[in-house]
């Protein structure tokens, strides 16, 4: 199915009429992206005619991959043991000097926290060692003055701090400004992180408008990338309008893996409000698909109304959809009566 098929009418049925393949994965609604690349195609597929995204938010960055320090920078912290935590850090000392030795990370976050700005500019001059609390003051920062944060990103020198404070302020930005994100990343050199960024971005906008994210996704040159954000775009859909992005998913997103993964997390999110529906959507699913969507829908559903998941799998017919459901059904069933006694 490409970017100029007619949309699916019924959502029912679009998956069925698509002919999803196999291969499925659970995809949070954040989605932990891998994104991938083609030309700018044409019309939003969903037959809507919204107004594309101002000039200054279309996508043209460069094909290239980040550096090493950036990717290791924007990696989460490695979970530590709770042992070796140190107490909660309150106030900075007098002589407090970030360069120092004995200034450890909770210290460098405290100032980030309460003097963005000195905090951003000290750790933009300091190299990698100072990348964690670069990404925080940069955070923080926009947080409280996303105009300030942006002038001063505006006057980095290219290079990998001014990647992760764009990264970090586009991430905050995204919350509340996701068009300002997308302007962020736009010129951001292409990796996983950035991609990362621009989902981010993406699923955001689609919440509060998703005829404009959709028709700034259709600008994407990259095919691959293009795919992925649609497939975010849907998610974000699911909890406002299942149907609406059954329907997405099914007609602007191509047969496959990402496909997949996009109709699961749609039947996850759905199922969190219309269970019923998102279940009437899944019997629509091939084989393959269907088991490991109903084994994601059952314990949603289990969760919220136990008799009605239960009748519905009763209704259906022996198979192995029919056996996944049974088990995800007793394995949320002993959660329930543990989380009781």
């Amino acid at each position: 199915m490409n970017a100029h098929s007619n949309p699916i009418k019924n959502p029912m049925n679009q998956m069925k009429k698509i002919g999803i393949t196999i291969g499925v994965g659970a995809l949070g609604l954040l989605l932990a992206v891998v994104l991938l690349r083609g030309n700018f195609g044409g019309q939003h597929a969903t037959g809507a005619r919204p107004a594309p995204a101002p000039a200054t938010a279309e996508f043209s960055g460069p094909v290239k991959t980040e550096s090493a320090d950036v990717s290791r920078a924007l990696q989460p912290a490695a979970t530590s043991d709770p042992d070796d935590e140190q107490p909660a850090i309150e106030s900075l000392p007098r002589d407090f000097n970030p360069a120092s030795s004995e200034s450890n990370e909770g210290l460098r976050r405290l100032w980030a926290g309460t003097d963005p700005a000195a905090a951003a500019n000290w750790a933009a001059q300091n190299g990698p060692g100072a990348s964690a609390t670069l990404r925080f003051a940069a955070a923080a920062w926009a947080s409280t003055n996303l105009p300030a944060a942006l002038n001063w990103i505006a006057t980095l020198p290219e290079g990998d701090p001014k990647t992760l404070a764009s990264m970090a302020v586009a991430y905050e930005a995204a919350r509340t400004d996701p068009l300002t994100a997308l302007r962020l990343a736009r010129p951001l050199l292409a990796s996983r992180e950035r991609d990362d960024l621009l989902a981010c971005a993406v699923s955001q906008w689609a919440q509060t408008d998703n005829d404009a994210a959709t028709a700034w996704v259709a600008q994407v040159p990259d095919a691959s990338l293009k795919q992925h954000l649609f497939a975010a775009a849907a998610i974000a859909l699911a909890g406002k309008d299942g149907a609406a992005a059954a329907t997405l998913a099914g007609t602007v997103l191509s047969p496959g893996a990402e496909q997949d993964r996009t109709a699961v997390s749609i039947v996850q999110v759905w199922a969190q409000t219309a269970p019923q529906s998102a279940a009437n959507w899944v019997l629509q699913f091939p084989t393959t698909l269907r088991v490991a969507a109903v084994r994601s829908l059952i314990p949603i559903w289990t969760l919220r109304d136990a008799t009605a998941a239960a009748s519905w799998l009763n209704a259906l017919p022996v198979g192995p959809d029919h056996d996944a459901g049974q088990a995800a059904y007793t394995q949320a069933m002993a959660s329930l009566a543990s989380a009781i006694n």
